[in-house]
């Protein structure tokens, strides 16, 4: 995860000139008074991760909103983030046409981007959205959880595996191979006997077939199979005889195969039909399946106030949210209805194709015997024209099913003319078969042959059959596993996401409301929806609008937000806290602050308040942590600007000397601000001043007031030699400062700004970014220490 170094924003919101917030990876609390513009900064970080600022969003401000009124068409808006790593840093700029873009194209920002958005990661809260979570319905509760885990994704995976699995089911080659290997096992069990599982047994089973009419063969594979049915036909005297009997069997055989799968497929393509010319008629509606995830969406959209009151979220025309949702549940049902109707005829259609597809199967073998039996190119081209009418029909269906085309069949009229042809040709078969007399010998020699013919053809059969079976029932086994799988996911992530959630939240509340007879908060699963349930008094009750308080509801909406952010944040590691204590009552404030330190110290936080009080509880609790702070005020033209801290002015003097722009006012500035926090971490006392006069004490005063601590307390330090320059240091940064005052050389400032940075090191430690503090003298050891305790000075109680 990534943190910020640095916010920049141009002509966004209520920003319009440059305005620059540095973190340098720490956590921030900005002060500024109420409507100065604080929230900008909120919206610039929501706006570049999300294209859209919620609260404007719901009052249908949109991207016109985005851009400050003041800022020339000809200007762009721009919100820039510098983060941590520095392969992500990335200007989004705003056109005066709307149009957005981003400066980063790196593979590295793109998949920070698509981790930020696909992962929903809570990273902005706001004093207006503190209660939406908490006092929404339970089915939005339930909704919203289910975006942030991808509850939504695992229904819709779990659905696709359904269809696929149904899909695989319907396919004709599957629901043929299904149908067939009863018949094809009838087929060899007749003729063998007994049920052969594989070619080991359809060997030993022909051996002994072979064998009962005096042939002595070991048959081990199919050509000694095709070996042993030759020494059959070897042994019948009248082998010509012999041979056109086998080969009209055959065909008589094939004939009355066709006669019964040509019914099959009349019968299938009939019962489709009346399917599909259904769902023809209903076209209009089956067309408009795929808008059900648009109109489903369009209801949540509603639901959750993502468009203006009454007014439609997909045409963005004026109407009746109350007639609206009746309109969208109303054609929701129907287009499921749709749905079911078109399922069905598809079922219908798998059932037809596999018939076809048999009965061409069974022509195709009749077309080959009877062209070996020289049956006559009449009866040959009757068997092939029907063949090509199920083909071309087969065809038909597959490119006209899901375009709603007609079709047009005269398979009625085609199976009357090929079971007539088929009845008669197989009438005329068997009399010629009568009529080729063999002696018993020969007759028993001639059916073993023809017995072992049609077994090894069955089997073939069978096996193929079998194979193919197996081929989709072992993709329909893993999908059914699959989906078995993802159910029992479906039906435990969420409680598990809600025990999660359920133990920190509590945890969280109970920080900042300890005590007050509310305990043990949890998420519980209530009427397919999800609410807050607690122990109230020893009794377990909800919602919480029941029984708490504003400030309460409050502190339930932080409790759950930050809950839902150590949980679910995977790709930043900061947070932006806007104004959320404004309800807070004044006694829970401080518990906020500690609850900030001791359960979020990991994380980098970006504060934004208009409250003092809260500012300096925060700034007392808080900057011993490492926290820095500033104040947003207006600058120079309706300009909103930071009050640098003294560390980010130190790189500023370092920065501007490097390019020959440095000044003394930049030099007074940083002088005066070193020393008001070298002052607060001393404990070094000034003379009263009330809020903004002492914030204007000059740096000579400070200077004055420092020595005097020291020279009581570090008489050491004091005696650095920095301390006997720093007059000279101040008279050049604060006279230079001056419009009135004397031209100060470059080498002036130059000594001056080199007089500051050793004046910081005396007491700035650069391991923890923080001053030297009499709040961590030790005793024993007559020092005083910096956070991390790599810097001290000498120190005396």
């Amino acid at each position: 995860m990534t943190r910020l170094r640095s916010i920049e924003i141009h002509g966004f919101r209520g920003v319009l000139g440059d305005l620059t917030v540095n973190l340098g990876q720490q956590s921030l609390a900005i002060y500024g008074e109420n409507a100065i513009g604080k929230s900008s900064i909120a919206d610039a970080i929501e706006w570049f991760y999300t294209d859209r600022v919620g609260h404007l969003w719901k009052e249908n401000c949109r991207e016109t909103a985005l851009r400050n009124t003041l800022l020339p068409n000809t200007a762009m808006s721009s919100v820039s983030l510098l983060f941590t790593d520095k392969r992500l840093d990335c200007t989004k700029s705003l056109s005066s046409s709307l149009e957005t873009k981003y400066s980063n194209l790196s593979k590295e920002f793109q998949d920070h981007l698509r981790k930020v958005r696909e992962g929903q990661e809570r990273i902005i809260l706001r004093n207006v959205d503190l209660w939406n979570f908490v006092l929404s319905t339970k089915t939005e509760k339930r909704q919203e959880l289910a975006e942030l885990i991808g509850y939504e994704s695992l229904d819709s995976f779990r659905e696709v595996i359904n269809r696929t699995q149904t899909k695989l089911e319907g396919s004709p080659d599957y629901v043929a191979a299904k149908r067939n290997i009863p018949e094809y096992q009838k087929d060899i069990f007749k003729l063998s006997g007994s049920v052969l599982a594989n070619s080991e047994d359809l060997y030993k089973s022909a051996s002994r077939m072979a064998e009962e009419v005096g042939v002595s063969a070991s048959i081990s594979d199919d050509k000694s199979y095709g070996l042993v049915i030759d020494e059959l036909r070897q042994r019948i005297e009248g082998k010509e005889k012999a041979a056109l009997k086998l080969a009209l069997s055959q065909c008589k055989e094939s004939c009355d195969q066709l006669k019964t799968r040509a019914a099959e497929a009349k019968n299938a393509y009939i019962s489709f039909d009346l399917y599909y010319k259904d769902l023809i008629r209903s076209e209009h509606d089956v067309r408009q399946i795929r808008l059900e995830t648009l109109l489903t969406l369009g209801e949540k959209a509603i639901n959750e106030g993502l468009a203006a009151i009454d007014t439609c979220p997909l045409c963005l025309q004026p109407k009746s949210w109350e007639s609206l949702r009746k309109e969208l549940d109303a054609r929701i049902l129907k287009l499921k209805d749709s749905k079911k109707k078109a399922d069905a005829a598809a079922l219908e259609q798998n059932r037809a194709l596999a018939s076809l597809t048999e009965a061409v199967n069974v022509a195709r073998e009749l077309y080959r015997s009877a062209t070996k039996a020289a049956l006559g190119e009449g009866f040959l081209d009757t068997i092939k024209q029907y063949g090509l009418t199920l083909v071309d029909l087969d065809a038909k269906i597959k490119t006209g099913f899901d375009k709603f085309q007609p079709i047009s069949s005269n398979i009625e009229s085609d199976t009357a003319l090929i079971t007539k042809a088929v009845e008669e040709r197989s009438t005329l078969l068997k009399q010629q078969i009568d009529t080729l007399e063999f002696s018993k010998e020969e007759q028993r020699l001639f059916e073993v042959a023809r017995n072992l013919e049609n077994l090894k053809l069955s089997y073939d059969k069978h096996r193929g059959a079998v194979e193919t079976s197996t081929k989709f029932e072992r993709q329909i086994r893993t999908l059914a596993t699959i989906a078995q799988a993802f159910a029992i996911v479906h039906g435990s992530a969420l409680q598990n996401v809600l025990n999660m959630l359920s133990k920190d939240i509590s945890r969280f509340y109970l920080a900042m409301h300890p005590g007050e007879q509310v305990d043990d908060i949890r998420l519980t699963v209530l009427e397919e929806g999800i609410e807050f349930e607690y122990s109230f008094h020893g009794k377990r009750v909800y919602p919480p609008l029941k029984y708490l308080s504003e400030s309460h509801l409050n502190s339930l909406g932080v409790a759950a937000f930050l809950a839902s952010s150590k949980i679910f944040n995977k790709a930043v590691d900061f947070l932006v806290l806007d104004d959320i204590v404004t309800s807070f009552d004044s006694n829970h404030r401080l518990r906020l602050a500690r609850l900030l330190h001791d359960e979020f110290a990991d994380r980098q936080i970006l504060m934004l308040t208009h409250e003092p009080f809260w500012f300096e509880i925060i700034k007392k609790q808080l900057k011993p942590k490492g926290w820095l702070f500033s104040d947003l005020e207006e600058g120079v033209g309706s300009t909103l600007q930071i009050r640098d801290s003294t560390k980010s002015l130190i790189e500023k003097i370092v920065r501007k000397k490097g390019d020959g722009s440095l000044t003394a006012n930049d030099l007074r500035i940083c002088l005066e601000r070193m020393l008001k926090d070298v002052a607060v971490a001393l404990e070094v006392k000034v003379a009263f001043r009330y809020n903004d006069e002492n914030e204007r004490r000059m740096s000579g005063e400070l200077i004055s007031e420092l020595r005097s601590t020291l020279k009581k307390k570090s008489s050491a330090t004091l005696a650095e030699p920095i301390f006997a320059r720093l007059e000279a240091c101040t008279l050049v940064a604060t006279t230079g400062s001056h419009d009135s005052g004397p031209v100060l050389s470059s080498g002036d400032i130059l000594a001056a700004s080199d007089d500051v940075m050793k004046l910081n090191d005396v007491f700035f430690c650069k391991d923890c970014d923080g001053y030297v503090s009499a709040e961590k003298y030790v005793n024993h050891e007559k020092r005083a220490f910096c956070r991390c305790g790599k810097k001290h000075i000498e120190w005396k109680e």
